[in-house]
């Protein structure tokens, strides 16, 4: 999921290599968004790539994890997608 970057086949950009974690709240936010609602998920060269998702998982130990989790369900939630727990997502039954 984004905050990474991606290589154009598809693999993550090693953390070592500049531009492989994404800092910018808006990028993050857009790349989910475009990822959930279209599919598709652009590799650092900007090639388009092919992706389904069915779920987002948002890392919780950067300073501003909060915010930008409450940030991209709410852009998720303006271009109609409705978030739900995992445990529906996959089907399973509650505990």
């Amino acid at each position: 999921m984004p905050p990474r970057a991606y290589e154009d086949d598809g693999t993550l950009v090693p953390r070592s290599e500049p531009g492989a974690v994404l800092s910018d709240p808006d990028e993050v936010t857009r790349r989910t968004v475009r990822m959930i609602t279209e599919g598709v998920l652009t590799s650092r060269n900007g090639v388009d790539l092919p992706i389904r998702a069915d779920c987002v998982q948002l890392h919780g130990d950067g300073p501003r994890a909060l915010q930008l989790a409450t940030r991209i369900r709410a852009e998720l939630e303006a271009a109609g997608v409705r978030p739900a727990p995992l445990h529906q997502v996959l089907g399973l039954p509650t505990a």
